[in-house]
């Protein structure tokens, strides 16, 4: 992002991709919340805190459809 917070192909395209691997995170920690106790570990240190409320997610759900 340039300083008056326009953007440009390439800032737009690197802010995309890390939109992309964000969700990435996000969708493995809720995926695994399905046969995990615990979250598992995510191996990119910046993208723990997507892949945990992924997770944390998952659990909230499963738990409401739990009888």
């Amino acid at each position: 992002m340039n300083n008056d917070g326009s953007f440009t192909y390439d800032t737009y395209l690197a802010h995309l991709v890390v939109r992309e691997q964000r969700c990435k995170a996000e969708l493995a920690g809720f995926l695994d919340a399905k046969d995990r106790e615990n979250p598992g570990s995510y191996g990119i240190p910046e993208l723990i805190e997507s892949y945990e409320m992924g997770y944390h997610l998952g659990k909230i759900y499963l738990q409401k459809e739990a009888p």
